[in-house]
């Protein structure tokens, strides 16, 4: 009898051996771990807009992987992703305006969903929900989302009268973090 209770013993530890096993890890011991990277841990580099243009007086981070370009001809800028198709309009994920006024404005040429009023770090800003009207020719040199439903988020510059305004357009397909990062990290100078 005690030599079967040693045979199934022996039989019982030798199972536990194979390589479905699984033996944690002594009490006091250090186990790492590699947390799976989330977008808000996204790598990132910071632009200086104002080196772009001297009008854009401001710097945020966009990913690494990113470009930003001015366009003369429509004095703006283009954040764009560039292993994305097409061209760099084609491409485009955030595409930066601007106006002087002494207020808030909207184009004429679109329609308006929404209207929000806000403060974004310490300026007046304002989000919209807008689409280009039908009956307008689409607008040139802008990304073809431009004349989609898109949010735009414009921020005033300073409670001066009349004020630079700067126009943030955000392609539908960009994530929300990624754009609220973008916005979180403006730092104007």
């Amino acid at each position: 009898m005690k030599l079967l209770l040693i045979f199934a013993i022996l039989f019982l530890a030798a199972g536990c051996t194979t390589a479905n096993s699984i033996i944690p890890p002594p009490v006091n011991s250090q186990v790492e771990t590699k947390p799976e990277a989330t977008k808000s841990e996204l790598i990132t580099q910071t632009i200086n807009f104002t080196q772009l243009n001297s009008i854009y007086k401001f710097s945020s981070t966009i990913p690494s992987t990113w470009k930003a370009e001015y366009l003369p001809a429509l004095e703006s800028i283009n954040i764009y992703d560039p292993s994305l198709p097409g061209n760099s309009l084609q491409q485009s994920q955030i595409f930066i305006r601007y106006f002087k006024g002494s207020k808030f404005l909207t184009l004429t040429t679109v329609d308006i969903f929404k209207r929000e009023s806000l403060i974004l770090n310490g300026r007046d800003a304002v989000r919209y929900e807008i689409k280009k009207k039908a009956n307008i020719p689409n607008f040139p040199n802008q990304p073809p989302w431009r004349n989609e439903q898109h949010m735009v988020t414009d921020i005033r510059y300073s409670k001066e009268n009349p004020s630079t305004f700067y126009v943030l357009a955000k392609n539908p397909s960009l994530s929300e973090e990624i754009f609220n990062q973008f916005i979180n990290n403006l730092a104007f100078h």
